[in-house]
């Protein structure tokens, strides 16, 4: 039963002071209550000790009063705790309750002097949210929007919620609170919403709804496992992993699907490959000319169709693109070798001299200035990782006359066969090789054979003669024309001799210091034809041209190639007339060069 303040303040007037020495002394508080806040269930002690004290005591709520006795008869679950010597009051509140959330406030009455009154404390009850639980579809499907609702009820104050990911990470984008105040207007029931479009990576993933209130010790947490169907998302692997030329090498597609029950097709270069219909499909023993290639693998489930293309990425050794040529150039001007190699990784190129072996470039092309010091033999090496270097010798040559080594004299005996060679180094190549004896070209009808082997950088021509007479011991004259100039020289054809003073002949090799010019080898050629035989005759006069083509001559990948003979007796046009040189050499200037090519094409 609730006491109103004011009865208990008559009653106190009404009750004789404790003794008389109190009177002399005020009532006051040692301790009084303050505001506090309580889990239900949970037991409450509001304190409150007075000095002095010679009245009476009662604690109010809500401004009732709840009776003068320790026990507080009619509130089982109220009582003053304390002893009289210590003059302690204070209100214990066990198993406490929403009811028990208001305010309190101890008095204390008194005989001689006005009642005294604490601080009214409020008391606050807090009521643990329940256990939440997650409510959800159980399959979620990729690309379509999907909501999970945690739900929590009966709480006091409202609990504050998150949603957390498998990595602990706090969820805040796509969450929502709905809240619903019950009618007593103190508990509160919370749905917790987190919305979001799935993926397939979602598939399996755990996520977890916490709970926290002043009301808990510890958040109350409950999981829940995501799982998500998807069309196919396919990868396409190769084995081996590195695939190189030579090997044979399998493509396998693989799937991730949910669900799992897919099928198959292969296309290689955006045709479909008949029969293959599984997850691996063979590529082949592999080459070069397949790089780039393009497979593709197409899966399908019930939810959708998925494709992934890849390009062959092979590895294979350098190869030259085209096979290096060697150049030529005038002295002066600027030359270009070429080193074209198709590799996979892409080589690096490096030129360097053969003769000491020093590095001088790199890259694809080498430009340098022909001389004396460049001319020689350069290395094109390619090098790719993973594969042995791939080299080629490139020569650099000085275009200039002709030069001719041969031995000078040669010796046989009659009936033997004469085997005369003409050693010609000429670039560009030779435009004519003519043999002469006696300074006229050789008869037709003669027992005598002529061959020429090519070399790259000139030729070597051979006149044989066969079963050697008392007439052809003679001098004979190999003559060699380029469009830089004129070449001859002499070979005397003679017998054994017996003295020991037989005469030596020089080589008569032809030098750059040896020069005749085009009005002087005209003017000896002109002298010499005045002695033969009439135009016609002429015309039936033989000689040995060298067999290269125009266009083989202009170009330097000409003179790589293997070495041809051409033989036999031939019926040839004499390109000028001879004189009877022993050796000498004409440097034909700029402009006549031109004319001189178009004098035998």
């Amino acid at each position: 039963m609730l006491f109103p303040t004011a009865a208990c303040l008559l009653l106190a007037l009404c009750c004789p002071p404790a003794s008389g020495s109190s009177q002399e002394q005020k009532q006051t508080f040692a301790t009084m209550p303050s505001h506090q806040t309580a889990v239900a269930g949970s037991t409450v002690v509001l304190p409150c000790r007075v000095l002095n004290f010679h009245g009476l005591v009662q604690w109010t709520k809500d401004g009732f009063g709840l009776g003068t006795t320790r026990d507080l008869e009619g509130f089982s679950r109220y009582s003053m705790i304390g002893s009289d010597e210590e003059n302690d009051f204070s209100l214990r509140i066990v198993q406490a309750t929403l009811a028990d959330d208001a305010d309190y406030q101890c008095q204390v009455s008194s005989p001689t002097d006005k009642p005294i009154r604490s601080d009214v404390a409020h008391l606050t009850i807090y009521v643990t949210p329940t256990y939440p639980k997650i409510d959800y579809m159980p399959i979620a499907t990729a690309g379509v929007p999907y909501t999970l609702s945690c739900l929590t009820d009966g709480a006091r104050p409202a609990p504050e919620m998150q949603w957390v990911d498998e990595k602990g990470s706090v969820i805040t984008k796509g969450t929502q609170y709905h809240r619903r105040v019950r009618p007593d207007g103190k508990l509160i029931d919370t749905n917790f919403t987190y919305t979001f479009t799935p993926t397939r990576h979602h598939n399996g993933r755990t996520l977890t709804c916490q709970v926290f209130s002043p009301a808990l010790n510890t958040a109350l947490t409950t999981e829940a496992v995501i799982r998500v169907k998807y069309p196919p998302h396919v990868q396409l692997v190769f084995s081996p992993a590195k695939l190189k030329e030579g090997e044979e090498a399998f493509v396998t597609c693989k799937v991730d699907a949910n669900p799992n029950n897919v099928t198959y097709r292969w296309f290689r270069e955006g045709k479909e490959v008949p029969g293959a219909a599984g997850a691996t499909m063979p590529l082949g023993v592999l080459s070069r000319s397949n790089q780039s290639a393009t497979i593709a693998c197409e899966v399908t489930n019930a939810l959708g169709t998925a494709r992934k293309t890849d390009q062959l990425n092979i590895l294979y050794p350098p190869m030259f693109v085209a096979e290096p040529s060697s150049v030529s150039g005038e002295i002066g001007n600027m030359v270009t070798m070429k080193c074209r190699v198709d590799a996979n990784p892409t080589a690096e190129i490096y030129w360097s001299r053969l003769r000491d072996n020093e590095l001088v470039g790199t890259g694809e092309e080498l430009t340098i200035e022909a001389s004396k010091a460049t001319a020689g033999v350069y290395v094109c090496s390619a090098r790719s990782e993973s594969f042995p270097s791939l080299d080629a010798q490139l020569h650099l040559r000085l275009r200039g006359p002709p030069r001719i080594k041969t031995p000078s004299v040669l010796v046989v005996r009659e009936g033997q066969n004469a085997v005369l060679r003409c050693s010609v180094v000429s670039v560009p190549h030779p435009v004519s090789l003519t043999w002469e004896k006696e300074g006229v070209s050789l008869s037709p009808d003669g027992d005598w054979e002529v061959k020429e082997d090519q070399r790259a950088d000139g030729v070597v021509s051979t006149l044989t003669i066969f079963n050697v007479s008392q007439d052809d011991f003679a001098s004979y004259n190999c003559t060699v024309i380029n469009e830089y100039g004129v070449g001859t020289q002499q070979i005397i054809l003679q017998r054994p001799q017996s003295h020991s003073n037989q005469r030596h002949h020089k080589d008569l090799s032809v030098k750059p210091n040896n020069r005749t010019s085009l009005r002087d080898m005209n003017s000896d050629a002109a002298r010499s034809t005045s002695g033969r035989a009439d135009s016609d005759n002429k015309e039936e006069r033989s000689r040995a041209n060298s067999s290269l083509s125009e266009g083989e001559r202009e170009s330097d990948s000409g003179w790589e190639k293997n070495s041809t003979n051409c033989s036999g007796k031939r019926d040839l046009t004499p390109s000028l007339s001879r004189a009877h040189y022993t050796s000498a050499t004409t440097v034909f200037p700029p402009p006549v060069k031109k004319m001189i090519q178009n004098l035998f094409v």
